[in-house]
């Protein structure tokens, strides 16, 4: 089972009501946000992005980098937008940056940005930033 990066408190701090119910509200009653709905997708999107750093990374993770939450709630407002009216340009483009980093974290292009812990640290024995500075190393050495 996956870990869950966001809850719905972290999604009340980057969003106001509002925006959240927009998409998010109880069917019939527009002034309440289905939590339950919420924190479904908001594990659904955990799981997605586990997908993607346990390509570098063993989970779960000792610590959970901010950016990894507010990650994981533009791919779960993403994933609720179920109409075309309620997906705005802002929700797509932040759905796309999210995966578009996943990917990179997962071709070991960019890292978590956290300190690694024995147990985080990927199949091959080395990080995804040790792995980053010995090929800069050796690229170097074959260069000069």
């Amino acid at each position: 089972m996956a870990v869950q990066y966001a809850t719905i408190e972290t999604v009340e701090e980057m969003y106001d009501l509002d925006f959240l119910l927009r998409f998010a509200s109880l069917k019939g009653d527009s002034q309440h946000i289905d939590v339950d709905k919420f924190e479904r997708n908001l594990l659904s999107s955990s799981g997605r992005i586990d997908s993607y750093i346990s390509r570098r990374y063993n989970l779960p993770l000792s610590t959970v980098p901010d950016h990894l939450a507010e990650k994981c709630v533009d791919i779960a407002i993403y994933r609720m937008c179920s109409t075309a009216n309620q997906l705005t340009e802002i929700i797509k483009n932040r759905y796309e940056d999210a995966i578009e980093h996943l990917e990179q974290i997962a071709s070991g292009k960019s890292g978590l940005g956290i300190s690694i812990d024995q147990n985080e640290v990927s199949a091959n024995g080395k990080n995804a930033d040790q792995t980053a500075r010995a090929s800069f190393f050796v690229a170097k050495l074959v260069r000069d």
